[in-house]
């Protein structure tokens, strides 16, 4: 994914938002912690994103997706002011896992509403969204239940 597309999935999410607290007047459904951190997102994009090297990229990404520890990059985190959150969001730009994240807040769901209604945990759910378990390993069962849920073709998922 690039700068652009997450810069735009971010705003998708801060859109769905305000379309649902329009519709609804009320936020009392929708979870404020992914909007505030699609509007950081958002402002990163603009202002920082655009600054990180090929190299500082490459290192970054170098990390295996299932690995948590970031410290091989702290001097760039350092230098852009990142959060540990934020560089593990650099290097999950890539990764498909948060298609489900947007289309989810597309909805205006919670994970505790998609999870239900797709017969699976919401923790599983929450592992999927962040990139703890890469989207590559769901089953087509998991999927077929998910993008159900979603009213989606699997493939729009995926």
């Amino acid at each position: 994914m690039t700068i652009e597309a997450m810069r735009r999935n971010a705003q998708s999410i801060i859109d769905a938002y305000e379309k649902h607290c329009a519709e609804k007047n009320s936020n009392e459904e929708y979870s404020a912690g992914a909007v505030v951190e699609a509007m950081r997102i958002v402002e990163l994009c603009d202002t920082v994103f655009p600054k990180i090297t090929e190299e500082e990229w490459t290192r970054i990404h170098a990390i295996p997706i299932y690995q948590d520890d970031m410290r091989a990059c702290k001097d760039i985190k350092d230098k852009y002011g990142l959060s540990w959150n934020e560089l593990r969001q650099l290097r999950l730009a890539d990764a498909r896992n948060n298609r489900i994240k947007e289309l989810r807040l597309e909805k205006g769901m919670t994970q505790t509403q998609l999870a239900e209604l797709a017969g699976t945990q919401q923790n599983r759910l929450g592992e999927y969204e962040r990139g703890d378990k890469p989207i590559e390993n769901m089953t087509v069962g998991q999927a077929k239940k998910i993008a159900n849920a979603l009213g989606v073709r699997i493939d729009e998922l995926l």
